[in-house]
């Protein structure tokens, strides 16, 4: 293996497990996103639109990027299930 190369995780969540976390904190963060998705609980609520809830919304969208970059290494992360994700 070279310096550059990262070793297989064999422990955590996949990419689909990933993205469906992401939809979920994201839906907790932007409940118009949650009506858009038919999700009924959101239908009363609005998202912070202040500068907290836009950097809450970029640590989100941070986060899941290096959670799925970590994930796409995991033994599985290109099987058809997770290809149909």
């Amino acid at each position: 293996m070279s310096a550059t190369e990262k070793p297989h995780a064999s422990t955590g969540p996949l990419p689909r497990a990933v993205a469906d976390a992401y939809v979920d904190e994201l839906i907790a963060l932007d409940p118009i996103t949650g009506t858009y998705l038919g999700v009924a609980e959101s239908n009363s609520r609005l998202p912070d639109t202040s500068p907290e809830g836009q950097e809450a919304l970029a640590r989100l969208a941070r986060a899941t990027l290096t959670r799925l970059d970590e994930a796409e290494r995991r033994p599985g992360a290109d099987s058809e299930a997770e290809r149909r994700c």
